[in-house]
């Protein structure tokens, strides 16, 4: 969870699609689960002085547990804000 969001997006979508993650039995706990990373994050990004790259709850479930948020569409999430 420390990497740049480029990294936890890349290994999210790539986990996803190789193991074929199924959705999330208990929605409601992964949110919580990832709301605690979130801020773990934020946390860390700031204590170095580095912007935080902030990452949508749907990215942070199949990086950290092994299913995704009903609807999730990893690669469309970990699109470059750029790419309009």
């Amino acid at each position: 969870m420390t990497g740049s969001r480029s990294v936890v997006c890349s290994m999210a979508s790539y986990w996803s699609h190789v193991n074929k993650y199924q959705d999330c039995s208990d929605v409601e706990e992964k949110k919580k689960d990832a709301a605690i990373y979130q801020e773990m994050r934020r946390e860390f990004f700031i204590s170095l002085g580095v912007a935080d790259p902030d990452l949508d709850a749907a990215v942070v479930v199949p990086y950290l547990r092994a299913c995704v948020l009903p609807g999730t569409e990893v690669d469309r999430l970990c699109e470059s804000p750029d790419a309009g």
